[in-house]
């Protein structure tokens, strides 16, 4: 049996999961095994072009066309059956991003859609739509000697004195040919995220810091490939209130009102005690040292 730690959380797994931090432990909280999975896709809602769900009272149902079948249950198991055609690592994508986020649901924990780092205690969050940049960010920061704390999945808990934390996820940066080279990464055999997607997938394992932090700053991506010019402004509690909504991490998923009453009391703490900032304008690598110098 394989043990890791990853999501603030001890996993035990039958499948060797190496991009995961490798710990010891005596008991799981979460098992992850192979098994046959019943999945009735006549009741099943479409996530994207090829990936169906179903979400019940703590059971999560996953198929992923030519990749896998998932069943996430009770915020302590999961079960995958792999399908032929799928290559060794790709069903992983599904695994750390919308199964984790499914099983940290089940366990009353909301996420947000980003990413973290971290330096002198101090976190910083980068939030966006897929494509702002925000894995290119995260790998800039490594570089520059910030710890990682997360690319995809932000997990956020409450504790007793009423502060949101955010939690690291698993060390790994999803990042486009041209930001891999930008950065001198190599781009490595079996990486591809997917067979059809020019992504690739690299793993920061020494630089990844695991736990919970409380959060000091968040930026919102709003900037693009326009010729506006590059400005960074802090967002009203109104403004950060819509953004944070707009970037849950499958909000799809939350479709109960206490789910949904829970996910926006977090919010609103959130921007009660954080600085939420609008990055816009321009995207460019040339930027990057100015938003350094803020955080």
């Amino acid at each position: 049996m394989n043990k890791y730690r990853t999501f603030g959380l001890t996993v035990w797994s039958e499948i060797d999961l190496h991009e995961l931090t490798a710990q010891e432990s005596t008991a799981p909280d979460v098992t992850i095994s192979n098994g046959p999975i019943n999945f009735d896709l006549s009741k099943a809602l479409r996530l994207f072009q090829d990936v169906y769900f179903i979400k019940q009272k703590n059971i999560f149902l996953l198929y992923v066309e030519d990749v896998a079948f998932y069943e996430v249950s009770n915020g302590n198991r999961i079960t995958i059956q792999t399908l032929n055609n799928s290559s060794f690592d790709e069903f992983k994508i599904f695994l750390y991003g919308t199964c984790f986020n499914s099983l940290l649901l089940q366990r009353e924990i909301v996420s947000l859609h980003g990413a973290g780092i971290l330096k002198d205690g101090k976190v910083s969050l980068f939030i966006g739509d897929s494509g702002k940049g925000k894995s290119t960010l995260t790998t800039y920061f490594i570089q520059h000697g910030y710890a990682f704390l997360a690319d995809d999945v932000l997990p956020l808990k409450r504790y007793d004195d009423d502060q949101i934390h955010v939690g690291s996820s698993v060390g790994i940066v999803k990042l486009w040919e041209d930001s891999l080279n930008e950065f001198g990464l190599v781009k490595k055999k079996g990486a591809q995220i997917r067979t059809d997607v020019e992504k690739f997938r690299y793993v920061f394992h020494t630089s990844l810091t695991e736990g919970y932090f409380p959060i000091s700053k968040i930026f919102i991506l709003n900037w693009g490939d326009d010729n506006e010019e590059f400005n960074i402004k802090k967002l009203s509690d109104i403004e950060a209130i819509f953004y944070l909504r707009e970037h849950i991490y499958r909000p799809q998923f939350i479709t109960e009102l206490d789910e949904y009453s829970h996910m926006m009391k977090l919010i609103v703490s959130v921007v009660q005690q954080t600085e939420i900032f609008s990055i816009n304008g321009k995207r460019s690598f040339e930027n990057l040292n100015t938003i350094k110098n803020i955080l």
